[in-house]
């Protein structure tokens, strides 16, 4: 299940390129977790197979290297927090969805209204540079100046 949970969030480039150690070990327990499937499958008597000591320690090893992705990938999300205090209102999925976006600013609007009280959307111009907020009344704020959020890290 923990590898489950896991494989969608190192499917992300931005979130491989962060955490680059955890990546590896992320990688080195999927590959066992993929041949070991394909074993399974090619095994007619999945009962003997199961009957492996082998595996059974190779699959205790991978579970407690898979813990010690998740923890790391607390603590990465923790400082995430620290650094700015309104992620603390997202949840550890919502925050992994938006830091695994940050190339394109847009896909994180679903986001706004959870960090931002009473503004729904956020509008976007030329480039993904922020040209206004827009309220959940729809009341539109202009910004006099363009915000480029690829400047910002």
């Amino acid at each position: 299940r923990n590898w489950m949970s896991l494989q969608p969030i190192f499917a992300s480039p931005d979130i491989r390129k962060q955490l680059p150690r955890e990546d590896k070990k992320f990688s080195s327990v999927s590959k066992l977790w993929k041949l070991t499937m394909s074993q399974v499958r090619a095994a007619p008597a999945v009962l003997e197979f199961c009957d492996n000591s082998m595996l059974k320690d190779k699959m205790t090893e991978a579970n407690a290297t898979l813990d010690q992705v998740q923890k790391a990938l607390t603590e990465y999300l923790n400082t995430k927090r620290m650094a700015f205090a309104r992620f603390y209102f997202l949840s550890d999925d919502q925050l992994l969805d938006i830091l695994s976006k940050v190339r394109n600013p847009a896909k994180v609007q679903p986001f706004i209204s959870k960090v931002f009280e009473n503004i729904a959307s956020l509008e976007f111009g030329k480039n993904y540079q922020i040209t206004g907020m827009r309220s959940s009344v729809g009341e539109l704020v202009k910004f006099v100046d363009p915000i480029d959020p690829r400047d910002r890290e």
